[in-house]
């Protein structure tokens, strides 16, 4: 399932919700392969330039739901550039499992694939990196945190976090 209008309106908002200067030094941007979640991140980070990498570990998986069927890579980049999105930039390929679309995460829990792309995450050069994931995914990085318990992720609402030398966030 794609982006809404409303949810595309919100996508377009996220540069505002971001300090300008912290916006800027954005230099990586990591993305669910769920085309909401990729439409996202080509709406609300499309000014930047920066290169987009699709990370098979942080998308949402069961319940049923159509917005958590993964599809073919093709048919995603179909839809997308149908809503305008520059596809030149995403790297569906460097992440990607060798079963896909695959409806299941394999035996990995969540927090195992979640740890799995934490400790991905810290092991690149760049110093701030945006990623666009999903609600039950979000909730679960922020259950890992000291200070994070409590918040609620919002649709297109940036939160803050800083990946401490042991693959752990805390919240800003």
């Amino acid at each position: 399932a794609g982006l809404t209008k409303k949810g595309t309106n919100q996508a377009g908002r996220i540069q505002q919700s971001i300090d300008p200067s912290l916006f800027e030094q954005i230099e990586l941007v990591v993305s669910s392969p769920l085309t909401r979640a990729l439409h996202t991140a080509c709406v609300g980070f499309k000014s930047l330039e920066k290169p987009l990498i699709v990370h098979y570990d942080i998308r949402e998986v069961g319940s049923g739901i159509p917005e958590n069927i993964p599809r073919d890579n093709a048919a995603v980049i179909k839809d997308l550039q149908k809503n305008g999105c520059d596809v030149e930039n995403i790297d569906f390929d460097a992440m990607k499992p060798d079963e896909w679309p695959q409806t299941d995460a394999g035996e990995t829990t969540k927090k195992g694939r979640l740890d799995a792309f934490l400790h991905w995450l810290s092991q690149r050069d760049e110093e701030c990196v945006a990623v666009v994931c999903h609600f039950n995914v979000i909730s679960t990085f922020l259950k890992s945190t000291t200070n994070g318990r409590g918040i609620k992720p919002t649709n297109a609402l940036p939160i803050i976090t800083t990946l401490n030398a042991d693959c752990t966030l805390s919240v800003d």
